[in-house]
């Protein structure tokens, strides 16, 4: 049997089998009152509209992330239709590209300029800053209808993982996710956990923490089923995006 820690309750766990929790537990989830291993309370996706110009995108590598910046003429249109997932902290991560002026360049544009789900907000006309700072500054540009606006991506990294698990030895991360989000992000690696071994062995693919699971074993999309997925699983493929 499996046992999931919960903060500070346990799932599948009696009082008489407390105690094995250190050996055969494997998945350890930040705590939250509704109990689903997200760290604050469900959110909701948050959307913002603008307008967008025909294709003029310009790229860059920096470090391991790459950088595309997309050119957005105001004069065009009020909505380029982009949701941002409220999971993130730090930045506004695409959840959705639907319709608007974000989508006819996603349509008439090369497919490795195309804006993506995961794709992450970085700077508004040239200015980067915390999360609320873009989304304030976007809003400043949504009814200004002149001019250019000018926006900059990071897009991940992916890497492929595969986990066996390890009788007496915990998987080793703490995970954390809302049930609305399509990813779970890694808020910790234990250093002795498999998670660790698995980096000791594997430098060029290191789990870090703020690392994203998108997939476990072509599950997607849910991180219900992705998390269910990993306890089941023996040997679980996890797909990570690093930013």
């Amino acid at each position: 049997q499996l046992f999931v820690l919960h903060g500070n309750s346990l799932t599948g766990a009696t009082a008489s089998n407390t105690l094995q929790l250190k050996a055969m537990s494997w998945l350890c989830c930040a705590g939250n009152e509704d109990g689903i291993c997200s760290g604050t309370k469900e959110g909701n996706t948050m959307i913002i509209g603008y307008s967008g110009s025909a294709p003029n995108e310009v790229e860059d590598e920096v470090g391991l992330v790459r950088m595309v910046e997309v050119k957005l003429d105001l004069s065009l249109g009020s909505n380029v239709g982009l949701a941002f997932d409220v999971q993130d902290k730090n930045h506004p991560v695409v959840k959705e590209v639907y319709g608007g002026l974000m989508e006819m360049w996603n349509s008439s544009c090369l497919p490795e300029q195309e804006v993506k789900v995961f794709d992450r907000l970085v700077e508004v006309d040239g200015k980067g800053g915390s999360k609320m700072d873009l989304c304030d500054r976007l809003s400043l540009q949504k009814d200004a209808m002149t001019g250019t606006l000018v926006l900059k991506f990071a897009r991940p990294k992916e890497k492929k993982i595969t986990l066996k698990k390890e009788e007496g030895k915990d998987f080793g991360v703490t995970l954390n996710y809302y049930k609305s989000s399509s990813k779970v992000i890694i808020a910790g690696v234990d250093p002795h956990g498999i998670t660790a071994d698995w980096n000791e062995k594997h430098p060029d693919t290191r789990v870090l923490a703020d690392d994203v699971i998108v997939e476990v074993n072509g599950v997607s999309g849910s991180t219900i089923r992705m998390v269910a997925e990993m306890k089941r699983s023996e040997e679980p493929e996890l797909t990570i995006l690093q930013y």
